[in-house]
């Protein structure tokens, strides 16, 4: 199942609740193919940008590519 990156930044707070935040190795805009299969539940695994390498990301920041191509129409109307 493909899914494009809608976030790319991770907002969270350290150990000790100051305020954090984390750019994470992944192209907005980018399509991934995601390793978890069919469903997106809370994680989605990708090949991340800049090691190569199978990472976990929340789904929050992912979209599947049908919505993406719908939210790309709904801005052209």
């Amino acid at each position: 199942m493909k899914v494009v990156c809608i976030n790319d930044s991770e907002l969270g707070k350290d150990s000790y609740g100051k305020p954090r935040y984390k750019k994470l190795p992944l192209t907005r805009g980018k399509t991934y193919e995601n390793l978890n299969g069919f469903h997106m539940n809370e994680f989605v695994a990708v090949v991340s940008d800049d090691n190569g390498e199978k990472n976990i990301y929340p789904s929050v920041n992912f979209v599947t590519l049908d919505v993406w191509r719908q939210m790309q129409l709904d801005k052209l109307l």
